[in-house]
């Protein structure tokens, strides 16, 4: 998923998109969850996302952090681990 999550749980919208769909298609993931805030034209518009994913990767748009929970309950799946390692923050 990407996106900004705002205080009302609403997904804000983001640049750089078409390179983010780029490096999820590297990661072999089978969905990638975006904001509707994109809109469908543009640059990092939806269409835009969806022409550069391709055929093995869905583009799902999701305008709230309640549907991106949903669309990931209703896709199960395996979630794909980290590339970067583990997390670095102390709690």
């Amino acid at each position: 998923m990407t996106g900004t999550i705002e205080t009302d749980g609403s997904i804000g919208a983001i640049g750089g998109l078409r390179q983010k769909v780029a490096a999820v298609r590297r990661t072999g993931a089978a969905f990638f969850l975006v904001p509707t805030a994109q809109g469908e034209d543009g640059i990092d518009g939806l269409a835009e996302a969806r022409k550069a994913a391709g055929d093995g990767l869905e583009i799902v748009p999701v305008a709230t952090l309640e549907e991106a929970l949903q669309a990931l309950v209703e896709r199960g799946g395996t979630p794909i681990p980290a590339l970067r390692g583990e997390s670095r923050v102390e709690g």
